[in-house]
């Protein structure tokens, strides 16, 4: 599901009321029996976009992927396009159990912060550190090697990451372009954010038994 401008939350009410409108005969949610069940995947970042959002439905019967496209093109707002849809058995992996790769393009002027290497060069390397000051003053040195996969120059203001889950965790791609940079993070990895650039989110993937990866 691709959509532009409502913030995640927003999006959720969106999905929800969609589906309440939709006709499917959906199961009941955990927390209230009268919204259906619905499964997020990955989130993005505070200040962050995505091309695609993911989102599993449970029904109480099995129906056709097409029959579900076809009710829900029918309550969908026009703000929102439908990429896909797909029949899963409810007994394989959902989206946030799935999804074992995230490729982010992350947009700025980079070279007003004169890097000493290329972001290519850098992801090379045998150990990628961070650091954070935390409030107390403290400087804590992090390797965030183990979330990155690859990453590349698309352009000028454009770098592409591939990063990885760890322990179920996800990093926030602006962690690996201010370890890039040779920047400091004031207060949590977490919770980082900066004005100066654009973080976009163009899709979750899974790998194949070749360690390929594939769009979900």
């Amino acid at each position: 599901m691709s959509e532009n401008g409502p913030k995640r939350q927003d999006t959720l009410n969106i999905v929800r009321n969609m589906i309440l409108h939709s006709g499917l005969n959906y199961m009941p949610a955990k927390v209230n029996a009268h919204w259906p069940r619905l499964s997020y995947g990955p989130s993005v970042g505070r200040g962050q976009i995505a091309r695609r959002e993911y989102i599993d439905i449970y029904l109480k019967t099995s129906v056709s992927a097409e029959y579900v496209r076809e009710q829900l093109e029918k309550s969908k707002p026009k703000e929102m396009a439908l990429l896909d849809v797909k029949r899963v058995p409810y007994s394989l992996a959902s989206v946030q159990q799935l999804a074992c790769a995230a490729i982010y393009v992350v947009e700025g002027d980079f070279s007003t912060y004169a890097p000493k290497q290329t972001i290519e060069k850098w992801a090379a390397a045998a150990r990628l550190e961070v650091v954070e000051q935390a409030s107390n003053g403290m400087r804590l040195t992090t390797d965030i090697r183990p979330f990155v996969r690859s990453a590349r120059c698309k352009g000028e203001k454009q770098m592409e990451l591939t990063l990885l889950p760890v322990e179920g965790k996800w990093i926030n791609p602006l962690v690996c372009i201010y370890a890039w940079l040779g920047m400091e993070i004031l207060g949590p990895l977490t919770e980082l954010t900066d004005e100066h650039f654009n973080v976009i989110r163009e899709g979750l993937y899974w790998q194949d038994s070749a360690g390929n990866l594939h769009l979900i």
